[in-house]
């Protein structure tokens, strides 16, 4: 277990740039309390969820919006298989 959590802890650090990148290029504008947000986040799934949405939104309050419900649904165990 302690080996996923390594691997887990790489692929924050490589999102975090990532998502920084795609932010500026497509000059998404950032106050200092989201830019703390992403800062202080270590947690891979909501990085990659993040640069997943940078993509495509146009404000830094689309960028966050639902992110609790999105997160709560994606580590739901899958139904009915089995």
């Amino acid at each position: 277990m302690g080996a996923m959590k390594d691997l887990d802890d790489i692929g924050a650090v490589g999102v975090k740039p990532a998502l920084w990148i795609v932010l500026s290029r497509r000059d998404i504008q950032l106050n200092d309390q989201e830019r703390a947000r992403i800062e202080a986040t270590s947690d891979p799934l909501l990085l990659q969820r993040w640069l997943s949405r940078a993509l495509t939104v146009h404000t830094a309050a689309q960028l966050f919006a639902n992110m609790e419900a999105d997160l709560s649904a994606a580590r739901q165990p899958p139904s009915g298989s089995g």
